[in-house]
């Protein structure tokens, strides 16, 4: 899947950092456990919206990620019979690109109801997200609404699906998205100015992949460090904010430093602790217990083993944590 140089769900944190955009160009995407879940939780559902699920494919879904597959669809085929038209991972960089030549991004699903105008945005974090004033959102309307431009759309609705996270739809009006289209374009030029803006906050700087190299965010987190962190003349909400950005350049430091050592690098003090053991249900799981209806509502693996159920080894899966970050003893 090619992606945009400026994806709509990289907008939001642009616009708050600029300069973000040219300090992570030419990085690499890491590797993120969280990340590659979502993705295949966005496969799966896909897959049940547009009906084409494929039983010998290998979802890798666990019975969570494949519940919240399954609501989703549901979620968003409550909307089928009002549909005149439906797209799923619909990729909207041929619009977008009207707008600015480098913004793009795919959109979990849009549907087309007469005058109506819905997207939809899976979102699988546990941070919950509003579809009010949400950039990435916005920009998959802007690009759904020029792909419909001789459709007639009078209004636009923004969706949430978030386990955990009952948010409404959010109406927008064709003026806000026109409105929008000027903001967005300002954003994508002014990415791309040689002395953009560096603002190093929480928000900006969470998911940038260069905190570790951004002479900014060093620099403030360094500040904060600093500061004396006296209650009388900062309040709890100054002093949390400084010690969340502390604390993004501190796990950026660590994670640079689990690299290193994963690929054979030796740092002074320093190793990585083997991950502890873990236990999963798999996804025949559910099936077996249909039998066990109290004890599966217990869910813990080691609870429902002291009711000394003979559970066959192929429901319970063995992994293991990601290895830790520890001081060597002297």
């Amino acid at each position: 899947m090619e992606h945009s140089k400026i994806s709509a769900s990289k907008l939001e944190r642009i616009y708050l950092c600029p300069a973000s955009y040219r300090m992570e160009d030419g990085i690499p995407d890491t590797y993120s456990p969280m990340a590659y879940r979502g993705t295949l939780i966005h496969k799966l559902a896909e897959d049940l919206i547009l009906n084409q699920f494929d039983p010998s494919y290998d979802y890798e879904c666990d019975p969570e990620m494949d519940l919240i597959a399954k609501e989703y669809a549901h979620f968003v085929l409550n909307y089928l019979p009002i549909a005149t038209e439906l797209s799923v991972e619909e990729n909207l960089r041929p619009y977008l690109s009207q707008v600015h030549p480098d913004l793009g991004g795919y959109a979990d699903t849009i549907i087309l109801a007469g005058s109506d105008l819905h997207v939809f945005d899976l979102k699988t974090g546990f941070v919950k997200v509003s579809p009010k004033n949400n950039k990435q959102l916005m920009a998959y309307a802007l690009g759904a609404w020029i792909k419909y431009k001789d459709k007639d759309i009078k209004r636009i609705f923004l969706h949430i699906y978030q386990p955990m996270n009952s948010s409404m739809p959010h109406e927008v009006s064709i003026k806000q998205i026109s409105d929008f289209q000027l903001k967005i374009a300002a954003i994508a030029n002014e990415a791309n100015n040689p002395f953009a803006e560096f603002n190093p906050t929480a928000k900006a700087c969470r998911y940038c992949k260069a905190k570790l190299i951004c002479p900014k965010l060093k620099e403030k987190a360094l500040m904060n460090a600093k500061t004396d962190f006296d209650t009388t003349t900062l309040n709890m909400t100054q002093l949390l904010d400084m010690a969340e950005l502390c604390t993004i350049f501190a796990d950026a430091v660590k994670d640079q430093a689990k690299d290193l050592l994963n690929n054979g690098a030796s740092i002074e003090g320093w190793t990585l602790k083997e991950g502890r053991k873990m236990q999963k249900w798999s996804e025949e799981a559910p099936n077996f217990f249909k039998i066990y209806a109290q004890a599966w509502d217990l869910k813990s693996i080691a609870a429902i083993k002291k009711l000394k159920i003979d559970i066959p080894e192929n429901l319970v899966i063995e992994t293991k944590a990601a290895p830790s970050l520890v001081r060597i003893e002297e």
